[in-house]
């Protein structure tokens, strides 16, 4: 063979490498949240505020997994509002579904489920493709960007652009940690949403301190189940430590409160089916999912709020716990009864 002949050959091949990289097409779904481990959590700052966005991997009453990812607010509309808004997720084998969608504004609600699911992200797309879908018009830009926001630098990041009418949003995502950035704009008004940190799994990325509101011990990323009339936190942030850590509470009827059960904290992820826990007859905490509110908006040295929606003896309760960091228990402060008066 001459060396003509040779290269030709070597050009022909590097030809066909080019084409196949050209269609390569990217898993999505190693690069936005909701297929990332169960209990993850990203801080952003925008453009005048801090905003918290959360998914949860739960299971329906058939057993079936979906992602829940909602938003967590100021409480101060508790027990009216317990979250301002929410969507739930299947993960499909094609794609990224939205099953439900429930909102709250104005003392208005929406509350839709979808049958069947409505797309939300394609599972694959190759560069350039544009997939319409619930969010609009879907378009993978790029690959192989390096992106720089508080919580660090992130490189090899997509880039999708969505639009819909009069908004567009530019967002990219890092593969194994999720959304890092995003640009918006609508009617004209643009809100730039950057990374400060996220907790995936058991590992925290980015400010630890920010984190951890200037405490020791910080629930800013924690994520609550019931078991019995216990409730399971994983996701503790504790000064110094890289990685979570997660911990029973058993509620004592005499004292109201959510007590620390020393034989029940690790490091890390925990078995849910082999932690037993107590039982108090007649007393339900399964009404709606517990939730926390670690700290004002980033402020330093502010305590973290429980808030429970209980079943006592057929009767709908509504408390709020503190944290005491003295005693390591979730202490009540108030209580409402189920058409949201106070009693306590």
């Amino acid at each position: 063979m001459d060396n003509t002949s040779f290269k030709k050959i070597c050009c022909f091949a590097l030809f066909l490498i080019f084409i196949a990289f050209s269609a390569y097409a990217i898993n999505l779904r190693d690069y936005v949240q909701p297929q990332l481990p169960s209990g993850y959590f990203y801080k952003y700052t925008t453009s005048d505020d801090y905003e918290l966005e959360i998914f949860q991997r739960l299971s329906d009453p058939s057993g079936n997994t979906f992602i829940k990812d909602y938003s967590r607010e100021d409480p101060t509309n508790f027990p009216q509002v317990t979250f301002n808004d929410y969507k739930e997720f299947k993960i499909e084998n094609n794609g990224i579904f939205i099953s439900k969608l429930y909102e709250y504004d104005a003392e208005e609600y929406t509350d839709e489920s979808f049958d069947p699911p409505l797309l939300f992200l394609p599972a694959n797309m190759e560069v350039g493709e544009e997939v319409e879908t619930v969010l609009g018009t879907v378009k993978l830009v790029s690959t192989g960007n390096t992106i720089e926001v508080p919580a660090g630098i992130f490189s090899e990041c997509i880039e999708l652009q969505i639009t819909g009418g009069e908004w567009e949003s530019t967002v990219y995502f890092a593969r194994g940690v999720g959304e890092v950035k995003s640009e918006e704009t609508d009617d004209g008004e643009t809100e730039i949403r950057k990374l400060i940190a996220a907790r995936i799994g058991d590992n925290i990325i980015g400010d630890s301190a920010f984190v951890g509101c200037g405490q020791n011990i910080s629930f800013a990323f924690a994520t609550p189940r019931v078991k019995g009339n216990s409730i399971i936190l994983d996701g503790i942030y504790v000064k110094g430590y890289e990685n979570t850590f997660w911990a029973k509470f058993d509620f004592n009827i005499n004292t109201l409160s959510f007590e620390l059960d020393p034989a029940n904290v690790g490091q890390g992820s925990y078995d849910y089916d082999n932690i037993d826990a107590p039982s108090i007859s007649g007393l339900s905490l399964n009404e709606e999912l517990p939730f926390i509110y670690p700290c004002e908006k980033g402020a330093d040295n502010t305590p973290a709020y429980l808030f429970v929606k209980a079943n006592y003896n057929g009767e709908i309760y509504y408390l709020e716990f503190m944290f005491n960091p003295q005693n390591l228990s979730f202490d009540v402060i108030k209580i409402w009864d189920g058409s949201g008066t106070p009693i306590m």
